[in-house]
Parts: structure tokens; C-alpha cells; sequence
């Protein structure tokens, strides 16, 4: 017996314009499985679409002059993680930062094996690389 057959799932997202509520319709078909509320939130959060700045909650309107691209609310650290290979409006953020992180971190450990200097120790190299 397969996990679940055939689910179809659906996701609407409408916005009441007075009001900060979202709601939100799913339809789940012949789920077999004891952790079905499990798969439908997997499956939602593997397809959420930006939004527009005017359907944020309040808590994540820091910016009112981007007016949309915006990453919704997340459940889960796992989720937040994926989002990063999507695009979104801090993808540009998230990327440049990465990116020189993990090439400050390659420049920073050549320059400690490759320049030796006789008269600093490597003890004191680490040392000095902390505050960096």
C-alpha cells in the first residue's frame, strides 16, 4: 500500500483587504497514511509563491518600498533553508552574503597555512583569527 494515492492538492490564498486574515482551502483526496497532516503541509510549503507587500502580516512589513517578491511566513527552520534556492526579494541579500562568507572563510585559512612566518606562531594566527 502506497503512502498516499493520487492526492490532489489545492491552496487558495485569499486576503480580506480590511482585515490581516488569510485563508486558506485544502483539498486532500484518498490520504492513507496516520501522518497525512504531515504530507499536506510538505507539499504546501514545497509550493508557496511570493507575495505582495500588502498581504504580509504586520510583524514582517519592514520595507515598505518593496512592493512585492516577499518570502510568506514560514512554519519551520527546514523550510526557511529551501527558501534560499528560490527567488524572492532578499535573495540578492542572502546570496551576496553567502558568498562572501564562504570566501572570506577559503582566503582567510590559505593565508594561515601558506604564509608561515617564523617569528608568529600558529597558536597566535588562531588566536588573532577569532576577532575576524
Amino acid at each position: 500500500m502506497a503512502l498516499f494515492e493520487e492526492t490532489s492538492i489545492k491552496k487558495r490564498i485569499a486576503l480580506d483587504r480590511n482585515s490581516n486574515e488569510i485563508e486558506v482551502d485544502i483539498i486532500k483526496e484518498n490520504i492513507h497514511s496516520d501522518n497525512a497532516g504531515h504530507i499536506v503541509k510538505e507539499k504546501q510549503e514545497a509550493h508557496w509563491k511570493v507575495l505582495d507587500f500588502d498581504m504580509l502580516p504586520e510583524w514582517l512589513r519592514d520595507n515598505e518600498y518593496l512592493k512585492s517578491g516577499h518570502r510568506p511566513p514560514l512554519e519551520n527552520y527546514l523550510a526557511c533553508f529551501k527558501s534560499v534556492f528560490k527567488m524572492h526579494s532578499e535573495t540578492g541579500n542572502i546570496w551576496s552574503h553567502l558568498i562572501g562568507c564562504v570566501a572570506f572563510i577559503f582566503i582567510a585559512g590559505y593565508f594561515l597555512v601558506t604564509h608561515s612566518d617564523s617569528h608568529v606562531k600558529l597558536y597566535d594566527k588562531l588566536i588573532f583569527l577569532l576577532f575576524f
